[in-house]
């Protein structure tokens, strides 16, 4: 399946990363566009402000981030993560 995964920052110079993904899912394609755009990371997502249950339904905020060992090392501020059929 085709994706299209746009993540813009929502602060500072609001840089956008766009993917045209053909992965197997949603969120190998998310998985993807996270890697282009930041190296190894995971979305952390915001349930309060996002909108729907995924990426394809509505905008979802949250941050980007490592995993540590005493939880998450955020390498942005907030960001929206919005998906496409292609």
């Amino acid at each position: 399946m085709s994706f299209t995964i746009t993540i813009t920052e929502c602060y500072g110079e609001r840089r956008e990363t766009v993917l045209n993904s053909k992965a197997a899912d949603l969120d190998a394609a998310i998985e993807s566009a996270i890697r282009k755009g930041y190296g190894a990371g995971v979305f952390i997502r915001d349930h309060g402000i996002s909108v729907g249950p995924d990426a394809l339904a509505g905008s979802q905020y949250g941050q980007i981030g490592k995993s540590t060992r005493n939880g998450y090392n955020m390498k942005t501020g907030r960001v929206c993560i919005r998906a496409e059929k292609a």
